[in-house]
């Protein structure tokens, strides 16, 4: 925790749209103050912008922006239009377009049953935000973090996903909108946080209530970040090996109990304080879904 408060340290991390985001936000800042109790895989549930300011030397929550050096903000947004005007909105003031930015939308297109192509028309009007914003940043010496979240899949019987009533195989349709939409590299500058390929093979304990992913996989999430926080700023965190033509996607399609493999290129080497933490949250979540489904208490755990 303390090196992912030191690779965090001045800089501002922004996350933009819906509930999946929130909840990457709130697992954030429990992994920056390293409180984790039984309680970890509540969910926020409130629908509105956030900031939290925090202390790198201590984790504790700073009183103001002006006595932190850990920024990370919340904008709540249900919709794309809203978000690119929000681009050009900050990239207007003195401080400009967080360090990080990370866009989870797609899912209240089909809870409101939009049809794909709003939301690939929508998509169109966010890259082009995204790229003169990109390149304005890289024009003034910046290099900005552009990552793009999937949802994952629901769980059927669970007590949230019977509230949204799209067909459970929207959700694969509106992720492959969102992958097609040129955000992504090489065509884009945005990486993509494949929330949907780490949760999906073991959509059983990594759902916690049936529409979004648990601590444990968020914690992976947030490993992943803190991988790419860890290059030098002069290095491209693009792979130049991808095939030509395809996203570059941060995850895989592993379930969360295997080594996630990362195609942007990272470290030699884990951050190991991380990973104990994504592992212990693993075991957490794996307990709680014996219980629930009335396993063995011998049954194997995932690793």
């Amino acid at each position: 925790m303390q090196e992912l408060r030191d690779l965090m340290r001045h800089k501002r991390l922004g996350v933009w749209g819906d509930s999946h985001g929130r909840n990457l936000y709130t697992q954030f800042i429990r992994m920056l103050t390293g409180t984790f109790d039984d309680k970890v895989d509540e969910l926020a549930k409130h629908y509105q912008d956030g900031f939290w300011h925090g202390i790198s030397a201590t984790g504790e929550t700073a009183a103001n922006y002006l006595m932190g050096d850990l920024h990370l903000s919340l904008r709540w947004h249900t919709t794309i239009p809203r978000m690119a005007h929000e681009i050009y909105q900050l990239q207007q003031t003195s401080l400009g377009l967080p360090d990080v930015v990370i866009i989870s939308t797609s899912s209240w297109y089909y809870r409101h049953k939009l049809p794909v192509y709003q939301l690939e028309h929508d998509l169109q009007e966010l890259r082009v935000a995204v790229e003169a914003a990109d390149a304005a940043a890289r024009k003034a010496g910046r290099h900005l973090l552009w990552l793009l979240l999937t949802v994952p899949s629901r769980v059927r019987g669970r007590n949230r996903s019977s509230t949204w009533s799209a067909p459970l195989q929207a959700i694969s349709v509106y992720n492959k909108a969102l992958q097609a939409s040129g955000l992504l590299h090489p065509q884009g500058p945005m990486l993509l946080l494949d929330l949907h390929a780490l949760s999906e093979g073991c959509l059983a304990w990594c759902s916690y209530d049936g529409i979004h992913a648990n601590a444990a996989v968020y914690a992976l999430v947030n490993q992943m970040i803190a991988n790419l926080l860890k290059l030098p700023p002069d290095v491209d965190r693009f792979d130049d090996h991808s095939a030509p033509g395809s996203a570059v996607a941060v995850g895989s399609a592993k379930p969360v109990g295997t080594a996630a493999k990362t195609t942007a290129p990272g470290p030699s080497r884990p951050l190991k304080k991380s990973q104990a933490v994504a592992v212990n949250l693993q075991q957490i979540a794996a307990k709680r879904a014996m219980s629930k489904q009335g396993l063995q208490a011998g049954a194997k755990q995932p690793r």
